[in-house]
């Protein structure tokens, strides 16, 4: 009898929980709504030619689950909302990798700049100007010099706010403008893929740890 009176007291409790739990958890309008607002997030911080198919695809997707609630036909739309969050997880996932790549593109890039604009500065500094003629070609160089200077220095604040996409939409005509000044002032770029494969093994090398000769005694 008092096996029966627990199984009871037990099955009682889980009914309850189940009851609690149904009316916690959202219901698909609230679902949709905020599924609609992780893709406005993903729409504002993408780049316009980036997952586009995936956004599209999303869109549709929300079309499909609120004219599934509009009928009632909830289960279904329940369903949908679980393929939505698969694919929103799925392109935020995507999103997070080319952001990463473009951050290591952009502070690559950036190094490359500055390891150049030393270069110039140094030449720049050596040039003569005695004459009018030179004066006016070293005036003319440090212009230049300044002009891609200040560009660095927006390319740098756009990766200190994490504005990577941005960064990397600028880096073109910020490569144009470096070409244009290196040749100006008669100095040959160093090729950006041995630049850059060489920061990657200088990196790799400071990360490793370093044996010193106190630690050998």
């Amino acid at each position: 009898m008092e096996r029966q009176k627990f199984g009871g007291i037990a099955w009682g409790a889980v009914l309850t929980l189940a009851v609690f739990l149904a009316a916690c958890s959202p219901s698909p309008k609230q679902e949709l709504s905020h599924l609609r607002a992780q893709l406005i997030s993903l729409q504002k911080s993408s780049p316009d030619d980036f997952l586009q198919q995936e956004i599209a695809t999303i869109e549709a997707s929300l079309q499909q689950i609120a004219s599934q609630i509009n009928t009632q036909n909830i289960e279904s739309a329940e369903l949908t909302i679980q393929d939505v969050k698969q694919l929103i997880t799925q392109a935020q996932s995507k999103y997070a990798e080319r952001e990463q790549s473009a951050k290591d593109y952009s502070l690559n890039f950036i190094a490359y700049v500055r390891f150049h604009l030393d270069s110039v500065s140094t030449v720049i500094h050596n040039m003569p100007h005695r004459t009018f003629i030179d004066q006016n070609r070293r005036d003319i160089a440090r212009f230049r010099l300044r002009a891609v200077q200040e560009a660095a220095n927006q390319l740098e604040q756009f990766v200190a706010s994490e504005q990577f996409f941005q960064a990397l939409s600028d880096a073109p005509h910020m490569q144009a403008a470096l070409q244009d000044l290196l040749q100006y002032v008669e100095l040959r770029p160093i090729d950006w893929d041995v630049f850059r494969a060489s920061s990657q093994n200088a990196t790799r090398i400071a990360a490793k740890p370093q044996t010193t000769l106190a630690k050998l005694q």
